[in-house]
């Protein structure tokens, strides 16, 4: 899914990006796997409902909201107890 919105963004830089965090982020899921793929799901499919209702703006929101809870997902896991 990323690398096909990446694609479509026709941002190379972005693209690039994607692809070099890809084994991380994989690695990040499987080690919190059930609440991660739980949020990471209902997240993509709130950007996925706004592209097949052709609302780039809806699509921008929801987007910027999954990379924003994304990140705090990274941040929050590597900062330990």
């Amino acid at each position: 899914m990323h690398d096909l919105i990446a694609l479509g963004g026709g941002n190379p830089y972005v693209r690039d990006a994607l692809n070099r965090l890809h084994t991380h982020a994989h690695l990040f899921r499987l080690a919190n796997y059930a609440q991660i793929t739980t949020r990471a799901v209902d997240e993509h499919a709130l950007i996925l409902s706004a592209m097949r209702q052709r609302d780039p703006g809806e699509a921008a929101l929801a987007m910027r909201h999954h990379i924003k809870l994304s990140a705090e997902r990274f941040r929050t896991s590597f900062q330990g107890d």
